[in-house]
């Protein structure tokens, strides 16, 4: 899998490894367990030293676990000291999950291809002083699926591919060069870097505002929920200055 660098990494973010809770190689997670034949074969672990979307994040290697599968069990990630912050950021997605129509076939409600707010797991911040705040992270919210499909934005977070500015179709042609992206796209001038299209599944980067900025973290659970699962390559914190 790549090592993404979509911009210079900004020196207000600090990497944190998530190493001791890996549970999965990205490149031999079965396909059952993915849920998605299409993945079946498929390297879909981040590796190395990576600048996504400006923010520095330090991943797994290719030897060994390099990704959290949180499926069946909670998973309690020790920090090697306390932190301070505002935000802690995550890279993540979510594995497909449909509801079930009723007797006549019929999904009632429907809450769209993937299920608007259905909850995923809770991450929970645990404090020095022994408290415990648990964040719920929803499909469409705080995290998308590892497919998306035109609409399937989230509004807590954000696709790891980031927009860049294209040109339209005719001002290429004019210019004497090939259209590089389809029409539909070239009309809003926007695309996504070529940088994301080398990830075969859909991640998302997602800020968790912690509302007790001034007092330490010394751990962060991550909890299920049922019949869901999720994958959790990286994790990251701004500086607390």
């Amino acid at each position: 899998m790549p090592t993404i660098v979509d911009s210079k990494p900004s020196p207000d973010f600090v990497p944190i490894s998530l190493g001791s809770v890996y549970n999965r190689n990205g490149a031999s997670i079965p396909v059952d367990e993915l849920a998605d034949e299409g993945l079946a074969g498929k390297d879909i672990s981040l590796i190395g030293e990576n600048v996504i979307r400006g923010i520095p994040f330090h991943l797994g290697d290719t030897d060994g676990d390099n990704i959290l599968l949180l499926k069946d069990n909670e998973v309690t990630l020790n920090l090697d000291k306390p932190i301070t912050c505002r935000y802690l950021l995550f890279i993540h997605t979510a594995l497909p999950k449909r509801d079930i129509p009723d007797e006549d076939g019929i999904t009632r409600p429907s809450r769209g291809r993937i299920i608007l707010g259905n909850k995923v797991a809770d991450y929970q911040l645990i404090y020095e002083d022994g408290n415990v705040v648990s964040v719920p992270i929803r499909r469409r919210f705080a995290i998308g699926e590892t497919r998306k499909d035109w609409g399937d934005e989230c509004f807590e977070a954000v696709p790891l591919m980031k927009p860049i500015a294209v040109p339209t179709i005719s001002e290429r042609m004019s210019a004497g060069e090939p259209p590089d992206v389809i029409f539909g796209r070239s009309q809003t001038r926007v695309s996504g870097d070529p940088e994301g299209y080398r990830v075969p599944v859909g991640y998302w980067v997602y800020a968790l505002e912690n509302q007790k900025p001034d007092q330490a973290i010394t751990g962060i659970r991550f909890i299920p929920a049922d019949a869901s699962a999720l994958l959790i390559p990286g994790h990251d914190h701004p500086d607390h200055k």
